[in-house]
């Protein structure tokens, strides 16, 4: 597992969708960005990324799928290789599009897990539709974030350290760009 871990980062360093530099986002400059918003112009990549994560997540109970609107291919491919029903919220995130009702258990499929303020908004409307969000499975996450209410657990399938050792290890990164992300990933 550890090989295709490996090689699915690789991968993903090649196309682009993980990036070294210095990015503002929100206003914070900070040394490690993702596109994974874009996967879905790699299928090979979606295909794999929703595939690992799939096999995470054969061995619940939950009977529906819920992703984030920048993830729904994602949640797409998942829940094909689960044979379960997807949830995905409409364009301005008020209405949850898919077949649903009170008391199902779902796992949350998002690109990263930040806690912020839109994603804690999907489950609420998640919860207020029916839906109990007890897991969230994000593709890539490198903070340790508290889990909303009713939320069993989260599982991320690639974490910023692994991406930084195959960066590195590859040379794709320098050792001090490398060391400059791992000291962010524990700040």
């Amino acid at each position: 597992m550890v090989q295709i871990m490996t090689d699915l980062i690789s991968k993903l360093l090649d196309v682009g969708l993980f990036q070294f530099g210095a990015f503002t986002v929100n206003g914070v400059v900070q040394p490690f960005v993702h596109h994974l918003e874009m996967l879905p112009a790699y299928p090979i990549l979606l295909s794999a990324v929703g595939s690992t994560i799939a096999t995470h997540l054969k061995d619940r109970s939950s009977s529906h799928v819920l992703c984030a609107p920048d993830a729904i291919s994602l949640g797409t491919v998942v829940s094909l290789e689960l044979s379960k029903s997807l949830v995905f919220p409409n364009a301005d995130g008020t209405v949850l599009i898919g077949a649903h009702d009170i008391g199902h258990p779902t796992v949350l499929i998002i690109n990263q897990w930040r806690g912020d303020a839109p994603m804690l908004q999907l489950i609420r409307t998640a919860h207020q539709t029916g839906l109990q969000v007890e897991y969230i499975v994000s593709v890539v996450d490198g903070v340790a974030v508290a889990l909303p209410e009713g939320v069993q657990a989260a599982f991320e399938l690639i974490h910023v350290a692994q991406v930084v050792e195959v960066a590195e290890t590859t040379q794709r990164i320098p050792a001090g760009q490398a060391n400059a992300v791992r000291r962010w990933i524990t700040q």
